[in-house]
């Protein structure tokens, strides 16, 4: 009696020894540690991701023209020898020169504004760029901007002007050859085919 008595204290010490230490086990793997380590030291400080502040353009004084590939060898050249120019143009296009002093080159324009170019002789007196270009703004009271045209970069001054209600948008180019001003005038410049269009015919004009 008394050893099953032995026995059975010893059994309820084992099972309270065995017991307590699982439970220790337990929690001490399923418990937080103390003070433990934020996310963010983890896995790195988060990054800070900073706009880049914002660029406003300035005004623009140089206009540079993209570079266009040589006219297809089917276009043909006007060649106006009153002001010494060269302009290649589609053949499909109609070349009004009964005046040289104002020459037109058109295509079907019945339901846009484009192919529509003129080359016209002024009554601007500026002898250099720089003359030219203060006296365009000083009679149109508008900006300019200051480009190079042909392929042998020849100095220009550019009067752009939007399209309203009235009229179709247009860029103007005067420049100098032989001490007469010249401008060389697109219609109807917004649409992509007109853009690329027209800086293929002003790529390839040519002065002598």
């Amino acid at each position: 009696m008394k050893s099953s008595f032995v026995v059975a204290l010893i059994l309820i010490i084992l099972v309270l020894v065995l017991g307590g230490g699982g439970f220790l086990i337990l929690n001490g793997s399923t418990s937080p540690q103390a003070n433990p380590a934020s996310q963010d030291e983890l896995i790195g400080t988060t990054p800070t991701i900073v706009p880049l502040p914002e660029t406003t353009a300035g005004p623009t004084t140089t206009a540079t023209l993209l570079p266009t590939a040589e006219p297809t060898p089917a276009w043909k050249t006007y060649d106006n020898a009153t002001y010494r120019y060269r302009i290649s143009y589609d053949p499909s296009w109609k070349v009004n020169d009964a005046n040289p002093d104002s020459v037109s080159i058109q295509g079907d324009i019945k339901t846009k504004g484009w192919p529509n170019i003129t080359i016209s002789k002024t009554t601007l007196t500026a002898k250099t760029p720089a003359e030219l270009k203060k006296e365009v703004e000083g009679l149109f009271k508008e900006p300019t901007m200051t480009a190079t045209i042909g392929g042998t970069e020849i100095p220009a001054v550019l009067l752009q002007r939007g399209r309203s209600p009235q009229a179709y948008s247009s860029q103007a180019f005067y420049f100098i050859n032989n001490k007469e001003v010249l401008s060389l005038v697109f219609t109807d410049v917004d649409p992509p085919e007109a853009t690329a269009l027209y800086q293929g015919v002003l790529e390839n004009i040519e002065i002598y």
